[in-house]
């Protein structure tokens, strides 16, 4: 028995189109789990610059919970200390562009700091998105 071309071409498309349909979940999968990937690489976890509770046990519950505590002081010996700004005007909150190092005051307990190293990104930021479809064209 000889099949009519009409139903060759409807079951070779209708393969085509599950095919297609399998190949385009498993590449949705792959974006989404690349995307959670890189999330986990350009957002570190904040976890560890987070302080550890103490928990003090014996202490009357009337102290103020303002009691003076000697502050946490933190001293490295760097030569370099990178600072990320992002300027907004305040009624409108539009980036401000073109600042210059002038434009800009440094300090640290109250003595003005130097300058060094400046630059600027450019707005806005290219993207790229790169999908490989392995090779399958129409």
């Amino acid at each position: 028995m000889k099949v009519p071309t009409f139903l060759k071409q409807s079951t070779l498309s209708f393969s085509r189109t599950i095919f297609r349909s399998r190949r385009a979940k498993y590449a949705t999968l792959v974006l989404i789990g690349l995307c959670l990937i890189s999330g986990v690489y350009l957002f570190p976890s904040a976890s560890s610059q987070t302080r550890q509770r103490t928990v003090t046990t014996g202490g009357t519950s009337a102290e103020p919970a303002t009691a003076a505590r000697p502050e946490e002081v933190v001293k490295i010996d760097v030569d370099l200390v990178t600072i990320d700004a992002l300027v907004l005007q305040k009624n409108t909150a539009r980036i401000v562009g073109d600042l210059k190092r002038d434009d800009f005051i440094l300090s640290e307990d109250g003595v003005r700091q130097t300058i060094t190293h400046f630059g600027q990104d450019s707005l806005p930021l290219s993207v790229l998105l790169l999908i490989d479809r392995g090779g399958f064209l129409d």
